[in-house]
């Protein structure tokens, strides 16, 4: 198996040598390649050979001269030249076993590839990793990469992961912290398995690992309404966040003293639940786990904040927008646009998941029917959709095409756009004409 072309930048050496859309990349310096970890790692050389089987099946040996640090410049199909390596685990929470059958492709993959974490920060449990593979990553320090440990004793371990490899994760874990390898970690926190003491003991065993591991990341279970066939687990309710919350200030106080980092951060999801204000920005540090919900709402207010002092001049008043949000973002994205001046302006409207039931309330998960359902009902305008719930493809949850959806959007007399961040929101309002 080797490295499919997808694209070939017209400048680059790829094309000067021939290199095609369709051509397949069988090995460089005589290395076979399982993934683009592969193909960067032997490609920094300032001599290479590279074995090439063309799209009619010719073989070609290119040698090639390059600066150390040039790529070909090759796009390919997908980083992982050999396959998706699949979790082996049965986990009581598993949110890929509580997803409809006609949900985006993507959310349906039993994803646990190591690769995947170093290259995209996907987390992983390692319980799948061979031998073979953590000589590898510590040969070639895939560092860091992103675990999810959910709790550090054995028995609740077997009881959460549902598999004979259930001790494999932290064996191996533990050999790649004593290699030198750099772990951002997670705990999934469900009522009556892994919170409590449980918990306390997992972040006490992580913490006593640092620097290695930089930090830990506590989230609540999530729960749709597919769940026939799974374990009944009670959603975190407001008084169990309160309290989780609670123990995590008291470890962040005591880590920052002994430690020098706060270490632990509770997800934004748990404040919401807890009806606690999001954290200061300057509590997140250096937003370790931002892409894991974790500091995004108190990084939107901030930048919010500094846009609108830098161009935000004459943007309070125009043209009404609704910006379409899950239901427990909404009341916190209404109080920070009332603080700078927006709510005027900017109508928060809470989308109820019907599609996974309306115990998911994030709008990363937001349904592309659900939020059809909702413009119909409010009617043609100007609506505002928070990227996080689009994929790079342009998918909303359910499959539905972002297209799509804005195709029906128009025909209704309105507009949906979509808004990366906070600044990006600034830039769309002065974009769209509403202030010089």
């Amino acid at each position: 198996m080797g490295a499919i072309i997808q694209s070939v930048d017209e400048d680059g050496i790829g094309r000067a040598v021939g290199l095609e859309p369709g051509d397949e990349i069988l090995a460089v310096d005589g290395h076979s390649l399982r993934d683009v970890i592969d193909y960067r790692f032997h490609l920094a050389s300032e001599e290479v050979t590279v074995l090439v089987r063309k799209a009619g099946g010719e073989m070609l040996e290119i040698e090639i001269e390059k600066d150390l640090d040039d790529g070909l410049g090759v796009e390919f199909g997908s980083p992982l030249f050999d396959g998706l390596m699949e979790c082996n685990n049965h986990c009581v929470f598993c949110f890929v076993n509580q997803m409809p059958s006609d949900a985006r492709a993507s959310t349906l993959l039993y994803d646990d590839d190591y690769r995947l974490s170093f290259l995209d920060g996907n987390f992983v449990t390692l319980s799948n990793v061979s031998d073979e593979d953590v000589e590898r990553i510590l040969r070639m320090r895939l560092s860091p990469l992103y675990v999810s440990v959910h709790c550090v004793d054995p028995s609740v371990r077997r009881r959460l992961f549902r598999s004979k490899e259930a001790s494999r994760g932290l064996e191996v874990l533990w050999r790649l912290l004593d290699g030198g390898i750099t772990v951002h970690t997670q705990v999934v926190m469900a009522p009556g398995l892994n919170d409590g003491h449980v918990l306390a003991d997992t972040v006490e065993a992580l913490a006593a690992r640092h620097p290695r591991v930089a930090s830990l990341g506590i989230v609540p279970v999530g729960l749709t309404s597919h769940r026939s066939r799974e374990p009944r687990i009670e959603p975190v309710c407001g008084d169990l966040a309160r309290q989780t919350l609670g123990c995590i200030h008291q470890w962040q106080a005591r880590f920052l003293h002994t430690i020098g980092t706060r270490f632990c951060f509770g997800a934004d999801e748990l404040y919401l639940l807890a009806g606690l204000p999001i954290p200061a920005g300057r509590e997140y540090e250096d937003y370790p786990q931002v892409e894991n919900g974790i500091g995004m709402c108190g990084l939107f207010r901030d930048e919010l904040g500094r846009s609108m002092k830098r161009r935000g001049q004459g943007l309070h008043e125009g043209p009404r927008y609704t910006a379409l949000t899950g239901t427990s973002a909404a009341p916190f994205l209404r109080e920070v646009l009332d603080s700078v001046g927006l709510g005027g302006r900017l109508e928060v409207v809470a989308v109820p998941n019907r599609y996974l039931g309306e115990t998911v309330t994030v709008a990363g998960l937001m349904a592309g029917e659900d939020l059809w359902q909702t413009i119909r009902e409010h009617g043609g305008g100007s609506y505002l959709l928070p990227e996080v719930c689009v994929s790079a493809e342009g998918l909303l949850i359910d499959g539905l095409q972002l297209a799509e959806l804005q195709r029906r959007v128009e025909r209704l007399g309105g507009t949906l756009d979509v808004v990366e961040d906070a600044a990006g929101l600034v830039r769309l309002l002065r974009r769209r004409g509403d202030a010089t």
